[in-house]
């Protein structure tokens, strides 16, 4: 369960079992255990490290935040994040388990985080996962299925199938917009209709409604309430089809607007690919889905062959985001960073289940990724909201959630993934709140972090 209290002058937000006390130091055992204020001293470029120097390693729960007067009010607090080159978030959540499927990866973007698929199934079932995702919500789509002019209403239906989709703008050979099949327009066809034209079955002019270039979603909600369609085609002036809008996507860009999406309103996603021979196959169908970045790992957890894969897929395709790991030394990240990583994984479960001291890894590594400007994913911060709020200050852009590990009651009127989110977010808000932080870059710079001790 998390608790939130303040006691001897130090707030505690953490996960507390029976088993698992603990207490705050009383003012005099601070000499033997220090305080790290992580605010930059701006004469060096360089914050305290007293805590961090005076042990050889810490974890999450040796430590404490400490409070901050504050009049900063919790629905301030911005969550703001990144996640790799050109991936922000809302919330600085990534959900990653071995169960995430495309129906989490939703739950979770829309949220405002994104989630890993799993790279253990064939390439064909990830793509499909990764395109059911970025089919789930979007705005205006760019370069949408089309159908040619010339083709036929099977032609038509295979599309639709394969693309899980209900209708297709028809253009010429010059990609100029020249009607719209849909479902409705051959709802009364039968098989013995399969080999008609579908210019025979559009809908043409004057009947056709389309959008001019720069239209919003409001506008277009508009244009297509006023005209009952459910599809609309944007056009440039020379009739060329630039994009199109449909109402599912419009009406879930508006219930969502948190959501954690790419440029064209479509859900962001991520996807492990791991090191094997077929890696190059594999993110080339995840790229052709649409998938927003690839995470190069192994399941053991351990550092052999990531980079060599990461170089393999940055010489195959140039700008995709791709996040590698896991490393716990500055060597590794400069390693992971110069075969091409734009994000790197820190800590979590090594070899045979062994876990790294998150607090410390991060703490040493984030000086490395500053210097080469990439950020940096905390795995094994999986304690609560209260390990979320100390890896963020120390080092992390953003923290890997597995739920199967977190013990958080989950509300019954919505997801459980969904539920979790909104706790951690909001605990996380209130944590920012009382240390002084309305962002995540301020938080960084204004935290301290107070050593404890077991109860005896």
């Amino acid at each position: 369960m998390t608790d939130t209290r303040i006691d001897e002058g130090v707030l505690e937000l953490s996960s507390l079992h029976d088993d698992d006390e603990i207490v705050v130091v009383t003012a005099p055992a601070l000499l033997a255990s220090p305080t790290i204020d992580l605010r930059v001293d701006e004469s060096t470029g360089e914050a305290s490290e007293t805590l961090f120097a005076a042990y050889e390693s810490l974890s999450f729960s040796d430590v404490v935040v400490k409070p901050r007067d504050s009049d900063i009010e919790t629905y301030e607090v911005q969550l703001h994040s990144v996640y790799s080159a050109d991936v922000s978030l809302r919330i600085p959540f990534v959900v990653a388990s071995a169960v995430c499927n495309a129906a989490t990866a939703i739950v979770v973007a829309r949220a405002g985080g994104i989630a890993v698929l799993p790279g253990h199934s064939g390439i064909a079932a990830q793509a499909g996962a990764v395109r059911r995702v970025k089919n789930a919500h979007r705005g205006w789509i760019e370069q949408p299925v089309t159908l040619s002019h010339a083709s036929t209403l099977a032609e038509a239906r295979e599309v639709w199938q394969a693309n899980e989709i209900s209708g297709t703008p028809v253009v010429d050979d010059l990609g100029r917009l020249i009607g719209m099949l849909t479902k409705r327009d051959v709802r009364f066809c039968t098989d013995v209709d399969a080999s008609r034209g579908v210019r025979e079955l559009m809908t043409k002019e004057p009947a056709l409604v389309t959008a001019p270039v720069g239209t919003t979603l409001r506008q277009a909600r508009e244009l297509m309430r006023w005209n009952r369609y459910e599809k609309l085609p944007m056009v440039d002036p020379n009739g060329t089809l630039v994009a199109l809008l449909t109402v599912r996507d419009l009406l879930s860009a508006q219930a969502y607007a948190n959501a954690a999406t790419d440029r064209t309103g479509r859900l962001k996603c991520a996807a492990s690919v791991g090191i094997g021979p077929d890696v190059v196959d594999r993110v080339g169908a995840l790229v052709d889905a649409g998938v927003d970045s690839v995470v190069v790992d192994r399941p053991d957890g351990s550092f052999a062959g990531v980079a060599g894969a990461v170089e393999r897929i940055r010489n195959a395709f140039g700008a995709l985001s791709i996040v590698a790991g896991q490393a716990s030394t500055a060597e590794g990240i400069r390693a992971l960073v110069e075969s091409g990583a734009d994000a790197v994984n820190v800590g979590g479960a090594g070899r045979d289940g062994v876990e790294v001291p998150l607090l410390s890894t991060l703490f040493e590594a984030s000086e490395t990724a500053r210097l080469l400007g990439v950020p940096l994913i905390a795995r094994g911060a999986s304690g609560g909201p209260g390990d979320t709020l100390k890896a963020l200050a120390t080092g992390a852009s953003a923290v890997e959630v597995d739920p199967s590990r977190l013990d958080l009651p989950v509300s019954a009127s919505t997801p459980p993934i969904e539920s979790l989110l909104e706790q951690m977010a909001s605990a996380l808000r209130s944590g920012m709140a009382a240390a002084g932080a309305a962002d995540l870059a301020t938080l960084r710079t204004t935290l301290q972090l107070t050593r404890v001790s077991p109860r005896e």
